[in-house]
C-alpha cells in the first residue's frame, strides 16, 4: 500500500539536499556544458579498476555527474583526484539508497490515522435493568477518499445486552447499510465534504435485580472495511465501563375517584386510588390511608413496580353533613 504524496514530499526534499552536497563537499564548479562535465568524469572512473570497459553503473555515475555539472575537482596532486571523486560518488550513492529504503519501508508499516472514535464518556451508572447510553463521534480525517467503517461491540456478560445504532436525531453524512445491533456498518464521505462525521449510540443493559456490586467492560471496535485486501484494516478501540447502582423507586399518588361522584349521608362510597413509579425499581408495601373529616377510616399496603402502577380501592359510609376526604402515602 503506497502513502500520500503529500506525506512523501518531506523524504523527497530531504533526498534533493543530499543529493546536492556533494557539489559543496568537492569545492567543484559548475558548467553549462554538460558534456564536458561528463568527460572530466570519465577519466576518474576509469581508474577505479583495470582498463576493461566501463560498467553501467559507472556509466550512471557519469550519468549523475554529467546532470550535476559537477567538474573534477581543483587539486594539485595526481594522486588524490582519483580516489576523492571515488569515494564520493559510491558514499553519496549508497547513502541516498540506504536513507530511501528506510522512508519506503517507514511509510508502509505507519498505520494510517484515517479513524476517529471519540466517546462523550467513558463510564456510566444505572439501576439493574436500565439503560446506560454513549455517545461517540466517528469521523473519517482522510481528506480525499470516502470510508466504509464496521463497528462492532464485544460481548457482554451474561444477562447484559449490548447494542449500536445510529443516532437519528443528530445531523449526520453517512448512510447506515446495517441496521441496528452488535454490529453495523456505515459510510462516511471525504473529509472536505461537510458529511464525514456519524454519530453513534452504544446501549448497554444489566439484567433486572442485578447486584449494585456487578459491573461490564465492553469495547467498541471501528475497523476500515477493506474488501480488496483484509490485511490493511486498521482497528479503533474504544472501552467503556457500565456500574451497576441500587435503584432508587419514586412512587405518588396519580389519580383518586369516588364512586358515586356525588353522595349522600348513609351511601355506600368506594374511592379508587391509582399509584404510580417512575423509579428505576420496585416499590414495595407501599401503604396508602384514607382520611374523612380529618379521621383516618382505612389503610391499604401494595406493591407498585417500576415503571407501571397499581389501583387501590377503599370502601367506607358517607358520613352525616359535608364529607371532607383525603387520600396520602404513609
Amino acid at each position: 500500500m503506497s502513502r500520500p504524496l503529500h506525506v512523501l514530499r518531506p523524504a523527497l526534499l530531504v533526498l534533493l539536499v543530499l543529493l546536492a552536497l556533494p557539489v559543496v563537499s568537492a569545492q567543484g564548479v559548475t558548467d553549462a556544458n554538460s558534456a564536458e562535465a561528463c568527460e572530466q568524469a570519465e577519466p576518474i572512473i576509469s581508474d577505479v579498476g583495470t582498463n576493461a570497459e566501463a560498467s553501467p553503473f559507472e556509466e550512471f555515475i557519469c550519468t549523475i555527474a554529467a546532470a550535476l555539472h559537477i567538474r573534477e575537482p581543483l587539486n594539485d596532486s595526481p594522486t588524490d583526484n582519483t580516489s576523492e571523486w571515488v569515494v564520493l560518488g559510491y558514499g553519496t550513492l549508497l547513502l541516498l539508497a540506504v536513507l530511501t529504503w528506510i522512508i519506503v519501508l517507514f511509510a508502509r508499516i505507519t498505520p494510517r490515522r484515517m479513524l476517529r472514535l471519540k466517546p462523550e464518556s467513558k463510564i456510566a451508572e444505572v439501576a439493574g435493568g436500565q439503560t446506560a447510553t454513549y455517545a461517540l463521534t466517528l469521523t473519517n480525517r482522510r481528506k480525499r477518499r470516502p470510508a466504509t467503517i464496521e463497528l462492532s461491540v464485544s460481548r457482554p456478560p451474561k444477562g447484559w445486552s449490548a447494542s449500536l445504532s445510529v443516532d437519528k436525531e443528530l445531523p449526520s453524512g453517512f448512510k447506515e447499510l446495517v441496521g441496528e445491533g452488535d454490529a453495523l456498518r456505515v459510510f462516511l464521505s471525504a473529509r472536505k465534504n461537510l458529511a464525514h462525521k456519524a454519530h453513534i449510540v452504544l446501549a448497554v443493559r444489566p439484567p433486572t435485580g442485578a447486584d449494585p456490586e456487578e459491573w461490564a467492560e465492553l469495547d467498541v471496535i471501528a475497523v476500515p472495511f477493506h474488501k480488496e485486501n483484509p490485511l490493511t484494516k486498521k482497528a479503533k478501540e474504544v472501552r467503556v465501563v457500565t456500574l451497576v447502582r441500587e435503584g432508587v423507586a419514586h412512587t405518588a399518588i396519580r389519580d383518586v375517584r369516588h364512586n358515586p361522584e356525588v353522595f349522600r349521608p348513609g351511601d355506600e362510597v368506594t374511592t379508587t386510588v391509582v399509584i404510580g413509579n417512575t423509579g428505576e425499581t420496585d416499590n414495595e408495601d407501599v401503604r396508602i390511608k384514607l382520611n374523612v373529616n380529618g379521621e383516618d377510616v382505612d389503610e391499604r399496603e401494595t406493591d407498585v413496580p417500576a415503571g407501571g402502577e397499581e389501583e387501590v380501592d377503599f370502601h367506607w359510609t358517607a358520613p352525616e353533613g359535608k364529607a371532607r376526604v383525603r387520600v396520602a402515602l404513609a
